[in-house]
């Protein structure tokens, strides 16, 4: 999911990733993010949405913490923690103005 591009026109409510792990000892997974209020991930599909728009001219790119782990026992479950930055690709929302010269 790192350096994932982001049109600023992108809906609300649309989901932009997957993310997808695999524990080598077949144990179920859940899905976590971390510093963001733009994106949720679905604990379980790891279905990754877009929950509020996003601006390119307040913010060029934001950076998520990626957290996969055991689901289950939470006490004893690993863990792994991947940083993830999400580059805002512009649109042309912004029409020109013109002074009067």
């Amino acid at each position: 999911m790192d350096n994932l591009p982001l049109s600023e026109s992108t809906p609300a409510g649309t989901v932009v990733y997957t993310l997808k792990a695999i524990d080598p000892e077949g144990a179920a997974l859940r899905y976590e993010l971390e510093g963001t209020h733009q994106l949720s991930v679905d604990a379980m599909s790891g279905d990754v949405t877009l929950i509020k728009p996003l601006d390119r001219e307040q913010q060029e790119s934001f950076r998520v913490i990626v957290k996969v782990r055991e689901a289950g026992d939470t006490s004893n479950a690993n863990v792994v923690a991947v940083p993830a930055t999400v580059i805002i690709i512009d649109e042309n929302d912004s029409p020109p103005v013109f002074e009067k010269v």
